[in-house]
């Protein structure tokens, strides 16, 4: 039944769109099950199921209704961004995918006039708007009937891509694979690029691919029937010391000519996979948590021999989401603005340096002014703070002291920052003095609410009869008292209440020892 309401919808929206679609030249759809295996003893093995398309890459992007090259959304049935592949610099309004990657050959030394004639490109497309998470694109670059690099552009779910490219006139860096594996190439190259705090990518990747061309397809115009070759992958990731952690291949199991006929026959079985796996995650969640009044529990890892999954004995951290989130944002402001006026003041001396697992965040550098308005050139004593996470800076603000700061949300327990000197860092934020009194107050009234909430959990019955809520807070000589930093920690305060009662309203009851950020229960021995 559900098949027979997918191809009514995918009719209904080919006939609503007035388009041609008729067959698309010098394109094919592709049928593809990408199999992974994790080389660990305790790996897992997954396949998964994607419609690829294989295109021959024009300057020009044609109207045909099935497949384009175009930014638009409604441009067609399957579409494929220009902005997307290869390189964010040259990404912009009116260039092509083979504009964009004539200009990273010329950045790369190449002259892509004499080695890019043919270009084809294999990737997976948009399907009727909704967007995919593609890992890795392939595009084969022919000149004079052969060819003469292949492209790897690799995706991660940050949106960064990376590029490696093969050259095949050069020694020693493609090999020919086996006649009996099925692979006509073979490459190893070095994993030289961080994508994230989790993954610093050390190690190599060993690309073992065949070619759907041999001399980069039919050059005439007659818009001949030739089918390529199935162009299958083989990639295989390995540390620095050459011992295989995953091996990912894509097989392709037909290859077609792009038609309406074969579009409409692949997206009746891939387009609406999501929408069904959906739905069962929904029903299967109405009928645990409504009709059988089942109860989820977070609980960490059953591996870990750790308290706290975020605790670790590492450098390698875990900042949370790609992008900072806004209160994590504002909380940093305060806290840079409020150490640095403490500098300008009593700590003369001091320089102190934010720094952060992910590379791709610029360090920040904190260090007073002279009298002369003028850097200094070296600190006697310098102050390093490790972010782990951007959580680190809100709950610094919720923290009932600099001691506490240091005890629970370091290196000692949660492990949400690292700090080189912990007596240094409780004296600068001690420095950090309060004159308005009624500021004062409204602070310590919101941060012992926060501590009496956290403390007593949702339900008020677990850890709360071993904390006060008369908790002195020492909050007279702890963060400015301004009223963006009142405004920032009320707004921390009402978003952990929100997601309290999301969560209760959803029937599941948050454990307070098993959550994230629960230093109560490990300070108090529990």
């Amino acid at each position: 039944m559900l098949q027979y309401f997918q191809s009514a919808i995918l009719l209904l929206t080919i006939f609503a769109v007035q388009k041609e679609y008729t067959e698309q030249r010098d394109c094919y759809a592709l049928r593809v099950s990408a199999p992974h295996r994790r080389m660990r003893p305790v790996g897992s093995s997954f396949n998964n199921k994607f419609l690829y398309v294989l295109y021959r890459l024009r300057n020009t992007s044609t109207s045909n209704g099935l497949f384009s090259e175009s930014a638009q959304r409604t441009a067609s049935l399957l579409r494929v961004s220009p902005s997307m592949y290869f390189s964010e610099h040259y990404s912009r309004s009116g260039y092509s995918i083979l504009d964009n990657l004539k200009q990273v050959l010329r950045e790369r030394g190449y002259d892509p006039d004499a080695m890019c004639h043919t270009v084809w490109l294999m990737t997976l497309p948009i399907t009727l708007g909704i967007s995919h998470v593609n890992n890795v694109s392939v595009a084969w670059v022919y000149a004079h009937g052969r060819p003469t690099c292949t492209i790897f552009c690799t995706h991660n779910s940050s949106g960064q891509r990376h590029v490696y490219l093969v050259d095949h006139n050069k020694a020693g860096q493609v090999q020919a694979a086996a006649k009996d594996s099925g692979y006509q190439y073979t490459a190893t190259m070095a994993r030289a690029h961080h994508v994230s705090p989790t993954e610093p990518r050390s190690g190599y990747y060993r690309f073992t691919w065949t070619s759907p061309f041999d001399g980069g397809g039919c050059e005439c115009k007659c818009n001949c029937q030739h089918a390529p070759r199935k162009p299958n992958f083989r990639t295989t990731v390995f540390d620095e010391h050459m011992q295989a952690l995953l091996v990912g291949r894509l097989e392709v199991e037909s290859v077609e000519k792009m038609n309406a006929t074969s579009v409409v026959h692949l997206l009746k079985d891939y387009t609406f996979s999501n929408i069904k796996i959906a739905l069962q995650f929904v029903k299967t969640g109405w009928y645990m948590h409504v009709k059988r009044g089942l109860r989820v529990h977070p609980a960490p890892p059953l591996t870990s021999s750790r308290m706290n999954p975020t605790q670790t004995g590492d450098m390698t951290g875990f900042m949370g989401l790609p992008v900072q989130p806004v209160l994590s944002r504002w909380a940093q402001r305060v806290v840079e603005s409020v150490l640095l006026h403490t500098l300008n003041t009593r700590y003369r001396d001091v320089c102190i340096r934010f720094e952060y697992t992910d590379r791709n965040i610029t360090p920040v550098t904190l260090l007073a002014r002279n009298a002369g308005d003028t850097w200094p050139s070296q600190a006697i004593h310098t102050l390093h703070i490790t972010i782990r996470s951007f959580e680190f800076y809100k709950q610094l603000l919720i923290s009932p002291n600099p001691m506490y700061a240091v005890d629970v949300l370091t290196q000692n327990c949660e492990d949400l920052a690292r700090v080189s000197d912990a007596r240094l860092f409780v004296d600068i934020f001690s420095a950090t003095r309060i004159s308005d009194g009624r500021r004062s107050v409204a602070i310590e009234k919101l941060r012992g609410a926060y501590v009496r909430m956290v403390s007593e959990g949702t339900h008020g019955t677990h850890g709360a009869q071993n904390v006060d809520g008369k908790i002195s807070l020492h909050v007279e000589s702890f963060v400015s008292a301004s009223w963006m930093t009142i405004f920032i920690i009320t707004l921390i305060y009402l978003e952990w209440w929100l997601i309290k009662s999301f969560y209760e309203r959803a029937g599941i009851r948050i454990i307070p020892r098993l959550t994230p950020w629960r230093p109560f229960d490990r300070l108090q021995g529990k």
